[in-house]
């Protein structure tokens, strides 16, 4: 079963209100194409994975942390700007076999 993933434009216009806010990515029109590109990474690693799956960041704003040695399991790549400098940001998507919640792994330090 195909997997379709909507977006969710308030979700969008969140993050880029909070890019906008931070102060660090210039202009409103920047803010907003990266929080777009964000979305378009997302929808299509989850639709390539087949199930739902999310950034280390995205897991960990929702209480969970990835095990430790867990590679990802799907990697995209964004053009960002940060600091007014054109960047390539990777990002990484981990699925839910992949967490566990936060503070119940052992530190192996």
């Amino acid at each position: 079963m195909k997997i379709v993933v909507k977006y969710n434009k308030k979700t969008i216009m969140t993050q880029a209100h909070k890019f906008f806010a931070d102060g660090r990515m210039g202009t409103w029109s920047v803010c907003l194409k990266k929080a777009w590109a964000n979305a378009k990474a997302v929808k299509t690693t989850i639709e390539t994975i087949g199930e739902e799956a999310k950034t280390y960041g995205q897991w960990l704003a929702s209480g969970y942390e990835v095990i430790h040695g867990e590679h990802n399991v799907g990697q995209c790549i964004v053009n960002s700007v940060r600091y007014a400098k054109k960047t390539i940001e990777t990002l990484s998507f981990f699925t839910w076999g992949q967490v566990v919640p936060v503070g119940t792994q052992a530190d192996k330090a």
